[in-house]
Protein backbone atom coordinates (compact mmCIF):
# COMPACT_ATOMS: atom_id res chain seq x y z
CA UNK A 1 0.00 0.00 0.00
CA UNK A 2 1.69 3.48 -0.72
CA UNK A 3 2.68 5.85 1.85
CA UNK A 4 -0.09 8.67 2.84
CA UNK A 5 -2.66 9.05 4.45
CA UNK A 6 -4.79 5.82 5.68
CA UNK A 7 -7.82 5.00 4.10
CA UNK A 8 -11.37 5.60 5.53
CA UNK A 9 -11.96 3.34 7.92
CA UNK A 10 -8.50 2.61 9.41
CA UNK A 11 -6.17 4.44 11.63
CA UNK A 12 -2.55 4.18 12.16
CA UNK A 13 -1.12 4.85 15.55
CA UNK A 14 1.80 6.58 14.52
CA UNK A 15 5.59 6.06 13.92
CA UNK A 16 6.75 7.63 17.50
CA UNK A 17 4.48 5.29 19.07
CA UNK A 18 5.90 2.15 17.58
CA UNK A 19 9.55 3.67 18.42
CA UNK A 20 8.05 3.98 22.09
CA UNK A 21 6.21 0.65 22.43
CA UNK A 22 7.49 -1.15 25.16
CA UNK A 23 7.89 -4.70 23.84
CA UNK A 24 6.13 -3.60 20.76
CA UNK A 25 3.74 -6.50 20.83
CA UNK A 26 1.73 -7.50 17.83
CA UNK A 27 3.80 -5.83 15.77
CA UNK A 28 2.64 -6.96 12.59
CA UNK A 29 -0.88 -5.77 13.28
CA UNK A 30 -0.17 -2.48 14.97
CA UNK A 31 0.85 -0.22 11.66
CA UNK A 32 -3.03 -0.46 10.28
CA UNK A 33 -6.01 -1.02 13.08
CA UNK A 34 -9.25 -1.61 11.27
CA UNK A 35 -11.95 0.09 13.41
CA UNK A 36 -15.63 1.21 12.82
CA UNK A 37 -15.10 4.92 13.17
CA UNK A 38 -18.82 5.50 14.82
CA UNK A 39 -19.80 8.84 16.73
CA UNK A 40 -16.07 9.54 17.32
CA UNK A 41 -16.38 11.87 20.03
CA UNK A 42 -18.83 9.78 21.75
CA UNK A 43 -22.53 11.56 21.90
CA UNK A 44 -21.68 12.78 25.42
CA UNK A 45 -17.90 13.83 25.35
CA UNK A 46 -17.55 17.16 24.11
CA UNK A 47 -14.61 16.40 22.13
CA UNK A 48 -12.75 19.18 19.81
CA UNK A 49 -12.68 17.22 16.76
CA UNK A 50 -11.50 19.14 13.77
CA UNK A 51 -14.16 18.22 10.81
CA UNK A 52 -13.11 15.90 8.04
CA UNK A 53 -9.20 15.43 9.25
CA UNK A 54 -9.99 12.26 10.45
CA UNK A 55 -7.27 10.24 13.40
CA UNK A 56 -4.61 12.19 12.58
CA UNK A 57 -5.98 15.54 12.63
CA UNK A 58 -7.65 15.08 15.92
CA UNK A 59 -4.54 12.84 17.46
CA UNK A 60 -0.87 14.26 16.92
CA UNK A 61 1.72 11.89 16.73
CA UNK A 62 3.10 13.00 20.56
CA UNK A 63 -0.28 11.73 22.21
CA UNK A 64 -0.04 8.05 19.93
CA UNK A 65 3.64 8.09 21.77
CA UNK A 66 2.12 9.01 24.94
CA UNK A 67 -0.51 5.84 24.43
CA UNK A 68 2.33 3.43 23.44
CA UNK A 69 4.47 3.53 26.25
CA UNK A 70 1.79 2.38 28.87
CA UNK A 71 1.43 -0.55 31.00
CA UNK A 72 -1.67 0.66 32.35
CA UNK A 73 -3.24 3.03 30.51
CA UNK A 74 -6.54 4.98 30.69
CA UNK A 75 -8.50 6.55 27.83
CA UNK A 76 -11.29 9.18 29.09
CA UNK A 77 -13.90 10.11 26.59
CA UNK A 78 -12.44 6.96 24.66
CA UNK A 79 -15.23 7.88 21.78
CA UNK A 80 -14.71 4.72 19.32
CA UNK A 81 -11.85 3.59 21.59
CA UNK A 82 -8.77 4.67 18.63
CA UNK A 83 -6.18 5.21 21.29
CA UNK A 84 -7.88 2.35 23.79
CA UNK A 85 -7.03 0.08 20.84
CA UNK A 86 -3.61 1.43 19.82
CA UNK A 87 -2.06 1.31 23.54
CA UNK A 88 -3.18 -2.47 23.77
CA UNK A 89 -1.70 -3.21 20.57
CA UNK A 90 1.42 -1.49 21.43
CA UNK A 91 1.63 -3.47 24.81
CA UNK A 92 -0.22 -1.40 27.83
CA UNK A 93 -1.14 -5.21 29.88
CA UNK A 94 -4.38 -2.62 30.88
CA UNK A 95 -6.54 -0.26 29.09
CA UNK A 96 -9.68 1.55 31.13
CA UNK A 97 -11.43 3.37 28.71
CA UNK A 98 -14.46 5.51 29.40
CA UNK A 99 -17.15 7.76 28.14
CA UNK A 100 -20.11 9.04 29.24
CA UNK A 101 -21.77 8.15 25.88
CA UNK A 102 -22.93 4.30 26.00
CA UNK A 103 -22.60 4.18 22.20
CA UNK A 104 -18.74 4.76 22.70
CA UNK A 105 -18.66 2.27 24.73
CA UNK A 106 -20.19 -0.13 22.31
CA UNK A 107 -17.82 0.89 19.76
CA UNK A 108 -15.02 0.64 21.82
CA UNK A 109 -15.34 -2.38 22.78
CA UNK A 110 -16.26 -3.65 18.73
CA UNK A 111 -12.94 -2.33 17.94
CA UNK A 112 -11.42 -4.13 20.70
CA UNK A 113 -12.39 -7.29 19.48
CA UNK A 114 -12.03 -6.26 15.96
CA UNK A 115 -8.54 -6.14 16.91
CA UNK A 116 -7.74 -8.80 18.97
CA UNK A 117 -7.26 -7.16 22.05
CA UNK A 118 -10.79 -7.45 23.72
CA UNK A 119 -9.72 -8.79 27.30
CA UNK A 120 -6.63 -5.91 27.56
CA UNK A 121 -9.21 -3.04 26.65
CA UNK A 122 -12.30 -2.56 29.28
CA UNK A 123 -14.45 0.33 28.19
CA UNK A 124 -17.04 1.31 30.89
CA UNK A 125 -19.17 4.70 32.07
CA UNK A 126 -17.63 4.74 35.05
CA UNK A 127 -17.59 8.53 35.33
CA UNK A 128 -13.64 10.27 35.36
CA UNK A 129 -14.29 11.07 38.90
CA UNK A 130 -15.07 7.62 40.01
CA UNK A 131 -11.84 6.10 38.60
CA UNK A 132 -9.42 4.29 41.15
CA UNK A 133 -5.39 3.14 40.97
CA UNK A 134 -3.13 5.07 38.96
CA UNK A 135 -2.13 4.76 35.18
CA UNK A 136 1.02 5.32 33.50
CA UNK A 137 -0.45 6.88 31.03
CA UNK A 138 -4.03 9.09 30.41
CA UNK A 139 -5.26 10.26 27.49
CA UNK A 140 -8.16 12.58 27.36
CA UNK A 141 -9.31 14.36 23.83
CA UNK A 142 -12.48 15.96 25.27
CA UNK A 143 -12.12 19.85 25.28
CA UNK A 144 -10.72 23.04 27.34
CA UNK A 145 -13.83 23.24 29.80
CA UNK A 146 -14.17 19.61 31.08
CA UNK A 147 -10.17 19.18 30.99
CA UNK A 148 -9.88 21.53 33.88
CA UNK A 149 -13.01 20.60 35.46
CA UNK A 150 -11.62 16.96 35.50
CA UNK A 151 -7.90 18.00 36.57
CA UNK A 152 -8.71 17.00 40.67
CA UNK A 153 -10.08 13.80 39.58
CA UNK A 154 -7.37 12.66 36.79
CA UNK A 155 -4.08 14.15 38.60
CA UNK A 156 -4.33 11.63 40.89
CA UNK A 157 -4.69 8.61 38.87
CA UNK A 158 -1.16 9.96 37.21
CA UNK A 159 1.79 7.32 38.60
CA UNK A 160 4.96 8.69 39.20
CA UNK A 161 6.84 9.23 35.92
CA UNK A 162 3.44 8.70 34.03
CA UNK A 163 2.31 11.03 31.38
CA UNK A 164 -1.21 12.87 30.94
CA UNK A 165 -2.10 13.78 27.28
CA UNK A 166 -4.69 16.85 27.20
CA UNK A 167 -6.39 17.19 23.57
CA UNK A 168 -9.20 18.96 22.17
CA UNK A 169 -7.73 22.30 22.44
CA UNK A 170 -7.30 25.50 20.38
CA UNK A 171 -3.58 26.78 20.73
CA UNK A 172 -5.58 29.74 22.94
CA UNK A 173 -6.28 27.24 25.90
CA UNK A 174 -3.01 25.54 26.49
CA UNK A 175 -1.68 27.27 28.94
CA UNK A 176 -4.79 27.92 30.47
CA UNK A 177 -5.74 24.00 30.36
CA UNK A 178 -1.39 23.33 31.71
CA UNK A 179 -2.33 25.73 34.65
CA UNK A 180 -5.03 24.02 35.84
CA UNK A 181 -2.39 20.90 35.98
CA UNK A 182 0.13 22.16 38.08
CA UNK A 183 2.15 21.18 40.05
CA UNK A 184 2.66 18.94 36.63
CA UNK A 185 5.64 19.59 34.21
CA UNK A 186 4.87 20.30 30.69
CA UNK A 187 6.96 18.00 28.23
CA UNK A 188 4.88 18.75 24.73
CA UNK A 189 2.93 21.28 23.01
CA UNK A 190 1.88 19.80 19.90
CA UNK A 191 -0.06 22.28 17.78
CA UNK A 192 -1.64 21.99 13.96
CA UNK A 193 -3.77 24.38 12.49
CA UNK A 194 -6.07 25.76 15.20
CA UNK A 195 -5.60 22.42 17.01
CA UNK A 196 -3.30 21.68 19.60
CA UNK A 197 -2.67 19.79 23.16
CA UNK A 198 -0.51 19.12 26.16
CA UNK A 199 1.28 16.48 27.76
CA UNK A 200 2.48 16.68 31.36
CA UNK A 201 4.08 14.36 34.01
CA UNK A 202 4.16 14.43 37.27
CA UNK A 203 8.06 14.67 37.60
CA UNK A 204 9.47 17.98 38.44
Amino acid sequence: MARGRPPRGRRSPGRLARQHAPGRRRRSTVGVLPVDGGRPGGGGSPRRDRPGAGVRGRWSSVDRAVAGRARASDDVGCGSGVLSVSAALLGAASVTAVDVDKGAIVSTRANAARNGVGATVVASTTPAAELTGTFDVIVANIGAATLIELAPALQPRLAPRGWLGLSGLSPAQVSVVAAAYRPTRVIATPTRDDWAAVVVTPDG
